[in-house]
């Protein structure tokens, strides 16, 4: 899990857009061991999709700290994402992890 992966990380990326979001990237020194959050404000009432295909996914509902959220397995390429939104903020995680990290990792944003 994450948690043996302590900082400093060898790199820690940081997106600013016009909007707002917030982009970090945490990559482990071995380079093998990665995952990205994304952060985007949400400035009026709005829902969000997601598009991909059904025969080498998994998806699933999850509890987020009393949030909905959809936790998508990527099969090819063994990764997965975690997105869900607050009244005031859409966020995303993604990257190699499993899915106790990935949904660890979610509970920890608040």
């Amino acid at each position: 899990m994450f948690e043996r992966i302590k900082p400093p990380f060898d790199s820690i990326l940081t997106h600013f857009s016009r909007m707002s979001s917030i982009e970090l990237k945490y990559e482990a020194s071995n380079n093998d061991r990665y995952f990205t959050i994304e952060e985007t404000p949400v400035t009026r009432p709005t829902a969000f999709f997601y598009n991909f295909r059904k025969n080498d996914t998994d998806v699933k509902t999850v509890d987020l700290n009393d949030f909905e959220a959809t936790l998508i397995w990527f099969k090819d390429n063994d990764t997965r994402q975690l997105l869900w939104h607050t009244p005031a903020m859409l966020y995303s995680i993604s990257g190699p992890l499993a899915e106790e990290e990935i949904i660890s990792i979610g509970k920890s944003i608040r």
